[in-house]
């Protein structure tokens, strides 16, 4: 089960690029005590920025925390896919670069948002440095009105890219219906897609899956998912080849516990195993706004 062992509360004073939110944390550790959680903040035009927070544990589980002074990747200029806010969702380390996945917003005439996924890369001994974030994928016959949360897992020699999409085009804050699943994709080395299908179907009752994360399990591999009905929270799903995947709780599942920055919701949470730990990244209340919830699972 999972067991609460504290909150990152947003900080104060930190930019104007960090006014609110710490939104869809991940998380690079650094050793056994020392992780790099990255987040995405907003600024008071409501775009968002990818910056990072430093949290160091001590024996007890207490931590303390030291934020970056400046974003790692902004919104793009006018016009580009990204101009109204970049959110990083999943992260690679390769020859001393940290690729940072992403997904641009840019808000439309007369619709809601539409979504592309970026990369962008900076040093991995620069951090304070600003990356230049490039289009990868876009809009297209398969997936109209944008792709985000994008996540990668490899499998031999097969990587997948798993990610969110509209199936029914909706404006929530107008109450249109919609529906929003999570999906699975071969993903070539030019970034084409191929062998696109839903992850898994929706819950009873649920409109929206967000924010797959996925990790090895056992045998197989267990994914925690975002599911909406009215209001989020967090569930988890097995599967042993990454292509069937079923619900499956076991106590996995991470639910509001009612109280301070949870008390209606969770979401967008990022699972990361290493060493002798298994700990949880997640969101509360306001996708973000209340800051970052931090878990750890006890068998």
């Amino acid at each position: 089960m999972w067991v609460r062992v504290g909150w990152i509360e947003p900080p104060i004073g930190l930019g104007e690029w960090c006014a609110s939110h710490l939104s869809l944390p991940f998380c690079i550790p650094q050793n056994a005590t020392e992780y790099r959680v990255f987040f995405s903040s907003r600024d008071s035009d409501q775009r968002s920025h990818v910056g990072w927070v430093d949290v160091v544990f001590n024996s007890d589980h207490s931590f303390k925390t030291s934020f970056g002074t400046s974003p790692v990747v902004c919104p793009g200029n006018a016009g580009t896919f990204d101009e109204h806010g970049v959110s990083g969702s999943y992260f690679e380390i390769a020859d001393k670069r940290l690729r940072v996945w992403n997904f641009g917003w840019q808000r439309l005439q007369g619709k809601a948002w539409s979504n592309a996924i970026g990369l962008a890369e900076i040093s991995i001994y620069d951090a304070d440095s600003t990356a230049e974030n490039t289009l990868i994928i876009k809009s297209n016959e398969f997936e109209q009105h944008g792709l985000a949360y994008p996540y990668i897992i490899s499998q031999t020699s097969i990587r997948y890219l798993f990610y969110g999409a509209f199936d029914l085009y909706g404006i929530p804050s107008l109450n249109e219906p919609y529906s929003f699943i999570s999906k699975r994709a071969e993903i070539g080395d030019d970034f084409r897609l191929s062998d696109r299908s839903p992850m898994i179907a929706h819950l009873n009752g649920k409109s929206a899956q967000s924010r797959p994360c996925i990790i090895r399990d056992g045998s197989g591999y267990r994914a925690w998912v975002s599911v909406k009905g009215d209001k989020y929270e967090i569930c988890s799903a097995y599967s042993l080849d990454l292509r069937n995947w079923y619900w499956s709780d076991e106590g996995y599942d991470l639910r509001p516990n009612g109280l301070n920055e949870e008390s209606q919701e969770v979401c967008y949470s990022h699972v990361v195993d290493f060493m002798d730990s298994r700990l949880m990244f997640y969101n509360g209340d306001g996708f973000g706004k209340s800051g970052i919830g931090i878990a750890k699972w006890q068998e």
